[in-house]
């Protein structure tokens, strides 16, 4: 019988140190690897949130070039046309050219090849909480809210803080809210105490957003903006039918939802095809007797100016409203801007 030996198969230190080498050098790879693709990827970031960033500062400056050139259009038209309703029923029928009014129709703009989209309207488009009994006028909501008393009694809560807010004592009563309730949600020194200087801090008033949210752009446009003590603006002027965002519209006139669709129907048509109200609402004169029990259809000479890039123009850009007073020319003090915000 053979007998076999099983002789253990030995490694040499040098075969050891190449094997560990080689893993060293995989290792040292892969870890390059994992850096490299980390710039690449870093850098292409930083290239897009600078090309983003950029893009928005581009568009801030088209909107302001898109502005100038819009109160310029607003000047011009005033100054050619003392009938400030965009009408082919006008007192000057033959002019066929774009008008520039009051109406919140779409305008397009080209700025430096890039196309801006420019709407005009009152700056007057809401209701005025200026003053010291802004509650007032919130009366209107009464009347809408008949069929819903839950809805009712949060409205009267609304009114009945908002009351504390502007008026200069300290009295605790049903659903108030004073000092010591601002105090304990941390929003010291409120309450003004006083009327309200920007309409904005009706916000900062629980219950707010319930019956005036903002719109598409961030802007409380149910509310009139409260002018700077400097400047003198009428305050008791009705909201204009042509700015008034729907919500305002129905609940005003207390609308029903078919109701209101009509009316939109016959406002686009308005700017679309600058028909007159009266051929606009021509199936419906009673409907707009209502509207203009409640909305004026006259400029108050304040305007709001919203540009934006239009939806083709190929770029993402923020919102610039701007409100002021625009006469025919620049008066000798220049231009005043009650507001300008960027959104």
């Amino acid at each position: 019988m053979k007998s076999y030996s099983i002789h253990p198969v030995r490694h040499s230190p040098a075969s050891c140190e190449s094997g560990a080498a080689l893993i060293a050098v995989l290792s040292l790879m892969l870890l390059m690897a994992v850096i490299v693709a980390s710039v690449v990827t870093s850098s292409q970031s930083t290239r897009f949130a600078v090309a983003a960033s950029t893009q928005m500062s581009d568009s801030v400056y088209y909107s302001e070039s898109a502005a100038a050139r819009g109160l310029w259009l607003l000047m011009n038209d005033k100054a050619k046309f003392t009938n400030r309703i965009a009408s082919k029923k006008s007192d000057t029928p033959e002019v066929e050219n774009e008008r520039f009014v009051a109406n919140g129709a779409t305008h397009r703009i080209e700025c430096d090849n890039i196309a801006m989209s420019l709407k005009i309207t009152d700056m007057f488009s809401g209701i005025n909480i200026a003053g010291f009994n802004p509650a007032e006028a919130m009366n209107y909501m009464s009347t809408a809210l008949e069929k819903d008393p839950e809805r009712r009694d949060e409205l009267e809560a609304f009114k009945t803080r908002l009351m504390d807010y502007v008026d200069q004592d300290d009295h605790i009563r049903p659903n108030s809210m004073e000092s010591a309730d601002y105090t304990s949600l941390d929003l010291t020194p409120l309450p003004r105490n006083s009327q309200m200087e920007y309409r904005e801090e009706i916000l900062l008033i629980p219950g707010c957003g319930k019956f005036f949210p903002p719109d598409e752009n961030g802007v409380l446009s149910c509310i009139n903006i409260i002018p700077p003590a400097r400047v003198r603006v009428g305050t008791n002027t009705r909201p204009n039918l042509y700015s008034a965002p729907d919500r305002l519209i129905k609940d005003m006139c207390n609308l029903e939802e078919d109701e209101l669709a009509l009316v939109k129907e016959a406002l686009d048509r308005c700017r679309e095809e600058q028909l007159s109200l009266e051929d606009a609402f021509y199936q419906q004169p009673q409907l707009l007797t209502r509207l203009k029990a409640q909305f004026s259809t006259s400029e108050t000479g304040y305007f709001t100016l919203t540009i934006r890039p239009a939806p083709d123009a190929g770029i993402a850009g923020r919102t610039l409203v701007i409100s002021l007073k625009v006469d025919s020319n620049i008066t000798s003090d220049g231009l005043h801007f009650i507001q300008w915000q960027l959104y």
